[in-house]
């Protein structure tokens, strides 16, 4: 009888230090789930963190490319260093330049732009007369391939271009195929696009 009563003793005691434990963990993660909370609170970090700026130009179309620059400060309506972007007029052939601030900023001693200096010299030599051929500078500084594939996608393919060659840095590379340098390739559109594609018949020979 004893026996049994011990037993029964024993197992209510067991039984209240189990109960004793799982409310002393219950009670420590209640603590660090405090503390957590709190520290997010003060930081601040997710689920207290301040909703993103959403600076005004921006679309929902452009949520895969992050940023792009405002239509101001002599950009068009893109936030593109280059004239607006209008309907290609028949007989007209444009290549499209995309890259990060290697196509952003390539000024040269001139002051100008290299795409527009580019632009300048392939209409000065074409066969077909001034205005043939209009070079669309769309680099944006610290743009990556992806960035320069979604804004290809997005924005690109409604200027009608029919090349597009691409520059970016090594660093900006994140799984496109390509080489650095604007004369590089770009398999990023259905036209696989270089500029050395041109056809020769484009120009006059010098």
């Amino acid at each position: 009888m004893r026996e049994r009563r011990s037993l029964q003793v024993g197992a209510i005691l067991r039984k209240r230090s189990v109960q004793k434990l799982s409310a002393l963990g219950c009670l420590v993660f209640l603590m660090a789930l405090s503390g957590e909370l709190l520290i997010r609170y003060l930081i601040p970090a997710w689920p207290f963190d301040p909703a993103l700026y959403v600076l005004g130009y921006l679309t929902a179309r452009d949520i895969p490319l992050r940023w792009r620059f405002s239509p101001s400060d002599g950009r068009n309506s893109l936030g593109l260093r280059n004239r607006e972007v209008l309907r290609k007029k028949a007989g007209v052939s444009r290549i499209l330049f995309l890259g990060d601030s290697l196509i952003w900023s390539g000024e040269t001693s001139s002051g100008e732009l290299y795409t527009e200096v580019l632009e300048k010299r392939l209409n000065a030599r074409s066969s077909s007369g001034l205005g043939a051929l209009e070079i669309v500078n769309a680099g944006i500084p610290g743009y990556t391939t992806y960035q320069g594939l979604e804004f290809l996608k997005i924005y690109g393919l409604d200027t009608e271009s029919e090349r597009t060659p691409t520059s970016f840095q090594p660093g900006q590379f994140s799984g496109s195929q390509g080489r650095r340098g604007p004369a590089s390739c770009s398999t990023m559109s259905t036209t696989n696009i270089c500029i050395s594609r041109i056809p020769k018949n484009f120009w006059a020979e010098a």
